[in-house]
């Protein structure tokens, strides 16, 4: 082939090059809803348990328009199941135990509100038999999101070139167990940003912060961990910043079907990873979703901020509604 059937060829290839770069652009196949930052800054957000059961597929559509930030992260309480037709959000066993779960629908309304990593383990990741926890994990990676916690071990993603790990660990009130530390570790040492996630089980509303999870933001503070959140309990509690380690000591409920004694408020924590590797956190403070009601920005968000600044925490107001720095 002389030059210029080269150079011919060469030009149709950029053409075709360049058209499927626009047709796949138009079909979806970059993420509208999480715009990566300048390259090494990394935006995140972390959320409280979700539990939506088969008919709650809308309850997480107002955070669309204030969730265009980055990845979200949460844990969603209850195996999934395939049953489109059954949409009951819990069973009760004829012991009386109740046992929850989340329809089939659920993956796609996660994706839809900004979520692109889900913590399996729980109290009530089991509630389907013993490998529900493995399904679910096989179910969401399915649908394209990934896992933490549990038999999904830690979720790895990279953005902006920076490596992130989020683990997502389970603590039943008692003793840490010894396997806790071991995979803080293993993740700090394996990623540029590590995010630990704690789920309290049993966690008595206005009970004091169970020694379980202080042990364990101990450890992820000494693993190395670059930002803490946990939740278990019903309302939103202090956040502090430990050895310049962010901690949000307890997110709240973010939604869930499961009646509760009084509505809840929740926080979303949102993550900012600087270039220069500098993290800055902030608080979006909501109502729960709560049995049957829509996720929505909190209209007095200064009442739970007193209370938490009383009891210690530095939130600062910004300039966008419902935030809090700190």
């Amino acid at each position: 082939m002389n030059q210029t059937g080269k150079a011919d060829v060469s030009r149709k290839r950029a053409v075709v090059a360049v058209f499927c770069a626009v047709l796949f652009a138009a079909c979806g196949g970059t993420e509208k809803t999480v715009p990566d930052g300048p390259p090494e800054s990394v935006r995140l957000w972390v959320g409280g348990e979700v539990h939506l059961g088969g008919s709650g597929t809308d309850r997480l559509d107002l955070l669309s328009d204030h969730l265009n930030y980055g990845r979200g992260v949460v844990n969603l309480v209850g195996p999934l199941h395939v049953d489109a037709d059954d949409d009951r959000a819990s069973i009760t066993r004829d012991d009386g135990k109740v046992l929850l779960q989340n329809g089939p629908r659920i993956p796609k309304a996660l994706t839809s509100a900004g979520v692109r990593v889900v913590g399996v383990a729980n109290d009530h990741a089991l509630d389907l038999g013993s490998d529900s926890a493995g399904r679910t994990m096989t179910i969401l990676k399915m649908r394209g999101l990934e896992t933490a916690g549990g038999p999904a071990g830690p979720a790895k993603i990279t953005q902006g070139g920076v490596r992130i790990a989020i683990t997502q660990h389970h603590l039943p009130l008692g003793e840490l167990s010894p396997d806790v530390p071991e995979a803080l570790a293993a993740a700090a040492n394996d990623s540029d940003l590590h995010v630990a996630t704690f789920h309290v089980a049993d966690w008595a509303d206005g009970a004091p912060t169970p020694p379980v999870l202080q042990a364990a933001v101990q450890a992820a503070i000494s693993a190395g961990a670059n930002v803490i959140a946990a939740h278990g309990g019903q309302n939103v509690g202090p956040v502090e910043r430990r050895d310049n380690v962010p901690i949000a000591w307890n997110l709240g409920p973010l939604a869930t079907d499961r009646p509760l004694d009084k509505p809840a408020d929740s926080a979303i924590l949102l993550i900012h990873r600087l270039p220069e590797g500098e993290i800055e956190t902030s608080l979006l403070f909501l109502h729960a979703g709560m049995a049957g009601d829509y996720v929505h920005v909190h209209g007095e968000p200064e009442t739970i901020v007193s209370r938490l600044n009383e009891a210690g925490s530095t939130l600062a107001a910004t300039s966008e509604a419902a935030v809090y720095s700190f």
